[in-house]
């Protein structure tokens, strides 16, 4: 799942964190400074966060508690 995650995101995955609130959710941090929001089961993509001043090296479960999820 790791490999398809890396041929969707435009940069090196740096971070993955599963949620406990939204099942069925993944985050992931990038070295292009963004962070992305997929579906688990079809990998789709649901949000991209842009707006980092430097490379992701972590991602949290609270990435999830956006109000818009």
């Amino acid at each position: 799942m790791l490999s398809l995650i890396c041929l969707l995101s435009t940069g090196i995955i740096s971070a993955v964190a599963f949620s406990s609130t939204h099942t069925g959710m993944l985050a992931t941090g990038s070295y292009n400074q963004t962070n992305a929001i997929y579906r688990e089961d079809s990998m789709e993509l649901l949000y991209i966060l842009y707006g980092q001043e430097g490379g992701i090296t972590h991602v949290s479960e609270h990435l999830f508690l956006s109000p818009q999820l």
